[in-house]
């Protein structure tokens, strides 16, 4: 028996760890040989990703979540169990059941790098949940870290931590990502802002250097295409406004993928200054679509966007100019982009699936 936690469904209405999760439970649900629970909360059910499954209502277990920010923080209790179980959650929490097995997925360290003590960026909310994680990593007998990066960061903030618990499982990337034709693009085809724009995706906090980018990408040819990361702020308008004007920035809230594909497919290239990711699926996104990718050398980047990458070795902005000038070049982005497709391929959902099931197996 598994027993999957969906409560980050609950927890937030779309992310990242909402794509991870629904990814691997969508595979979990059409393979008949497994016997599944899955656990529903209310509010769950606005989740965009949750509402793309088809659970069996018999293999839902519902749980009241009144207080389900607050749940987060605690661990599960179920006795019902005779027999050992694996339980899995989408966020960090355990199983206190004695026949539990316990699997945790780490994601990344990014609370424990830029956010120290007591800080006046650090919140209770990030005191909690450094504690929160580190308990569920101390009571897994599996922990699955979706890169090397995030496995040597582990083992850094956890040095007891028994190595071979540790399985570095790699992120996928949605097929929705493709190269299209014209015709598919649409009206986009011919949209010469987007045409000379570069994308910039998802949080916009400050060790994603989104300041820094502005600042290069005024001082380039191009325009800069803000996606998700939640509203502007009145600071980053004020930033926009006075580094590119009215004229040479757009933002988009939420855009399913088949939108955002066809962005990367039209764009110039992909901006990515970020100074720490625990994987960065929007580089294998674009790299999908044939975008190519401009990015900061450091944590996991490298390692997801091998040599089909551009990179830069300071957030300075001087030094993302230089890789944003290098995207006038015709034959140098066709070359990135062709790179690009290649290194993608390394990566998918279905292998991810795979070699977490077959850890699954050990127990079954």
């Amino acid at each position: 028996m598994i027993y999957f936690d969906n409560l980050k469904f609950a927890l937030q209405p779309s992310g990242g760890i909402s794509v991870v999760w629904y990814e691997l439970v969508k595979r979990m649900i059409d393979n008949p040989e497994l016997d599944c629970r899955f656990l529903d909360y209310a509010g769950g059910e606005k989740n965009q990703f949750r509402q793309l499954l088809d659970i069996a209502p018999e293999k839902i277990i519902h749980r009241k979540s009144y207080y389900r920010n607050f749940q987060k923080y605690i661990p599960y209790v179920m006795v019902h169990e005779k027999n050992d179980f694996i339980f899995h959650s989408s966020h960090y929490r355990f199983c206190t059941a004695p026949k539990a097995i316990n699997f945790t997925t780490v994601h990344d360290f990014t609370y424990e790098l830029f956010f120290h003590g007591l800080a006046k960026n650090r919140s209770l909310f990030r005191m909690l949940h450094t504690f929160v994680k580190g308990r569920s990593i101390n009571h897994s007998e599996k922990i699955i870290c979706i890169s090397e990066n995030t496995k040597r960061d582990l083992l850094y903030y956890y040095p007891k931590l028994d190595e071979k618990k540790v399985h570095v499982v790699y992120n996928g990337v949605s097929d929705d990502y493709r190269i299209i034709t014209d015709a598919q693009k649409g009206v986009y085809a011919n949209d010469n802002f987007i045409k000379d724009s570069v994308v910039f995706v998802g949080s916009r906090d400050f060790y994603k250097n989104f300041d820094k980018a502005v600042k290069a990408v005024a001082r380039s040819k191009f325009n800069l295409i803000i996606v998700g990361g939640g509203a502007i702020t009145n600071d980053e308008s004020i930033l926009l406004n006075k580094y590119l004007g009215l004229s040479r920035w757009k933002k988009y809230d939420y855009v399913p993928n088949s939108q955002l594909n066809i962005l990367y497919n039209t764009a110039r290239g992909l901006i990515y200054p970020s100074s720490y990711e625990g994987f960065g699926i929007p580089i294998l996104e674009a790299q999908r679509a044939g975008l190519p990718v401009v990015a900061f050398w450091g944590s996991s980047i490298p390692e997801v966007g091998g040599d089909a990458v551009d990179y830069f070795y300071n957030t300075h902005e001087g030094d993302i100019l230089e890789s944003l000038v290098k995207l006038e070049d015709d034959g140098f982005c066709r070359q990135l982009s062709e790179k690009g497709l290649i290194n993608s391929q390394r990566f998918s959902w279905d292998k991810n699936y795979e070699e977490i099931l077959k850890l699954y197996k050990e127990y079954l």
